[in-house]
């Protein structure tokens, strides 16, 4: 083990639902995943990306699946889930043209509902 990190079950870092735990001067990322839901068009993932990028988060993975006329954009946002980040976040994201919803998802319903079961 490293000088200067505390003794952990496993290890000097461990990884728990999207948050990264080390010793207290590691800086931290925390991930929020979303759910957008639009009519399908040209242009939704670069307004979502704008959006977010001003906001100085950054995207971790996005999904897009496409259905008759709509389009659900997953996204895993890092940054978002600080203090007043989500709030600012989703204020943001609520200004893309044409959301007809927005939801957070918690990590044990990502798959279920980027596969169609759950939501």
């Amino acid at each position: 083990m490293k000088e200067g990190h505390a003794r952990h079950p496993v290890g000097p870092f461990a990884a728990c639902e999207g948050k990264s735990i080390g010793p207290p001067s590691m800086i931290t990322t925390l991930n929020q995943k979303l759910m957008l839901r639009f009519p399908d068009r040209v242009g939704i993932v670069a307004d979502s990306a704008i959006r977010i990028a001003e906001l100085g988060m950054n995207i971790a993975s996005i999904e897009v699946q496409r259905s008759d006329d709509e389009a659900q954009v997953f996204l895993e946002v890092e940054n978002a889930a600080h203090p007043d980040g989500h709030g600012r976040l989703a204020a943001s994201l609520e200004r893309v043209a044409d959301l007809r919803r927005f939801a957070t998802l918690k990590p044990s319903r990502w798959r279920s509902v980027k596969t169609g079961y759950g939501w």
